[in-house]
């Protein structure tokens, strides 16, 4: 296990005959124990073999993103909070969700916002229409997860709500960091 801080280099060989496109990816898990509080990663995909691939952990990923929390003061609207090691203005979006069980029947928020959304996000108040879609007293929550995602072929969160994800080129960089309540 390299220390903190130290450089490690790999070197791989690739095979002839290997298809015209590659990919490339790193995550690194936190957590101690059994237990994950996050997941930071990079994938990079070229058409082409290259030379040489370098990824630098601390200037290639965003920011940690740690210590995601969860309040249910209001089971109606829960919230959930996070800690970013850094701005995370270069990202594209930010995901927020929570999956719940009431009564046996399994339910999820997933809420996306602009990578500088402040913490934490608490749920929307919704309408009596709808208010067999809130979380109820004694709901059993699961996934409750806060992720930002950069990807190279989105010019940042305005262009991704306008448009969507569109059809990524051939040659992509797709970065995330993420924190999960345990």
């Amino acid at each position: 296990m390299p220390a903190p801080g130290s450089t490690q280099i790999y070197n791989l060989r690739f095979p002839t005959g290997l298809p015209d496109r590659w990919a490339v990816g790193v995550s690194a898990i936190f957590g101690s124990g059994m237990t994950i509080d996050g997941v930071d990663g990079l994938l990079r995909r070229r058409s082409a073999l290259p030379g040489t691939v370098a990824i630098n952990l601390t200037t290639d990923l965003l920011p940690r993103v740690s210590g995601a929390t969860f309040m249910a003061v209001d089971p109606a609207r829960p919230s959930l909070g996070w800690t970013a090691a850094g701005s995370l203005a270069a990202a594209d979006m930010l995901r927020v969700a929570c999956d719940w069980d009431d009564g046996g029947v399994n339910k999820a928020w997933v809420i996306t916002g602009p990578p500088t959304t402040a913490s934490p996000v608490r749920a929307p108040a919704l309408p009596a229409a709808l208010a067999a879609f809130r979380p109820i007293a004694g709901a059993t929550y699961s996934d409750r997860s806060v992720l930002a995602f950069d990807m190279d072929w989105i010019a940042g969160w305005a262009v991704l709500k306008a448009g969507g994800l569109g059809t990524p080129p051939a040659d992509v960089e797709y970065r995330f960091s993420g924190s999960f309540v345990p």
